[in-house]
């Protein structure tokens, strides 16, 4: 007897997307020439050169100047790792890019914890959204001295453990989420990531996933769901509805999300505005968004979305501790993170096209 659900979806970007592995990539490991940037493995190249070679090379590293290009070139169709587009004009050899996640043979992927998260997250969202008059005391006690502090640090962590259990017992142990298929790093940039509406002139690089990206035949599945068969933990669960609609509860986050960005940006940027009107249109109950990835924003991946929507203490809603003033946007003005789920029989399901596709084009 069958005792799990599993459903089977595509992953369309709708805005640049960086997982990191926590990596950077240095000024020792890429070629910059016009839009083409080229990864190439630093250590590989040492151990091609010469003594000669190296003394030179290490002189140079030591004075703080560029690489000798004519001597990675040498060495190129040995050293290369892979090449991206990047658009950006004032990138220079003294930029860190922040790497994607990657498999040994440098190809890009999407984590299924990274997808788990944020599903996740939007279950934990709807769950307190409906049951609020029972769970919100979990994070309103009055007894809490710094409030402040306690929902910044504290909060999200303490509902987790009232919705999902601990550890041991969390029941989103029985929710599974496959790691996506490798993507053609002809779908990678490296995009510049700028804070909006900060004094501070600060930059980050990294390398995303460009908008439009599909990424076929992600599995999910939900484990001991037959009512004869299930775990006593997903039995006894008292919202595992939930889990078993997760598309409709990424749907209502997103929604709401949406509607917060939204009134943050109306009077800041009229275009970002209309692409999160456009988020509006793309998203339903049958084909939700969600929000992955890093530089999306603390208001992505907590409960303060919900103390707004809530309409909660006015003192707390402006606060800009819980509710940052601050977004970080690529240099041309586009939001990072968004996707949506497509069924794999949608027009949408087209794969990206690989290089040797493009150059056939």
């Amino acid at each position: 007897m069958e005792n799990k659900k599993q459903e089977q979806f595509n992953i369309k970007t709708l805005s640049p997307v960086h997982i990191g592995d926590g990596n950077k990539i240095t000024k020792l490991d890429y070629l910059l020439e016009g839009k083409s940037l080229t990864v190439l493995s630093f250590d590989e190249l040492i151990s091609l050169l010469n003594e000669n070679e190296i003394n030179e090379l290490t002189k140079s590293i030591e004075r703080n100047e560029n690489l000798d290009f004519s001597i990675i070139r040498k060495y190129l169709s040995k050293i290369k790792r892979y090449t991206v587009n990047s658009y950006i004009n004032n990138l220079n050899l003294n930029k860190e890019i922040h790497q994607f996640i990657k498999t040994s043979d440098y190809k890009p992927y999407i984590p299924g914890s990274e997808i788990k998260g944020a599903i996740r997250t939007s279950i934990l969202y709807k769950i307190l959204k409906d049951n609020w008059d029972i769970l919100k005391d979990t994070i309103t006690d009055e007894n809490k001295k710094n409030e402040i502090t306690y929902l910044k640090n504290n909060a999200a962590n303490h509902l987790e453990n009232k919705v999902f259990g601990n550890i041991k017992n969390d029941v989103m142990k029985f929710f599974l989420v496959e790691d996506t298929q490798t993507i053609d790093s002809v779908n990678l940039t490296v995009e510049e990531i700028k804070i909006f509406n900060s004094r501070k002139r600060f930059t980050e690089y990294a390398e995303c996933l460009k908008e439009n990206t599909l990424v076929k035949n992600i599995k999910i599945k939900i484990e001991r769901i037959n009512p004869k068969m299930e775990n006593p933990v997903f039995k006894n669960y008292p919202y595992k509805d939930y889990l078993l609609n997760w598309k409709n509860c990424a749907y209502e986050y997103s929604k709401d999300l949406i509607i917060v960005e939204k009134d943050y940006w109306r009077d800041r940027n009229q275009n970002i505005y209309s692409f999160l009107e456009k988020l509006e249109k793309e998203n339903s109950s049958e084909t939700p968004l969600l929000r992955i990835g890093r530089f999306t924003g603390k208001l992505s991946h907590t409960i303060v979305i919900l103390l707004k929507i809530k309409e909660l203490n006015k003192e707390l809603k402006a606060d800009r501790r819980i509710f940052p003033k601050t977004r970080r946007l690529t240099s041309d003005n586009k939001l990072l993170g968004w996707i949506k789920f497509t069924e794999n029989n949608t027009e949408d399901s087209k794969p990206t096209m690989t290089k040797e596709e493009i150059k056939k084009n």
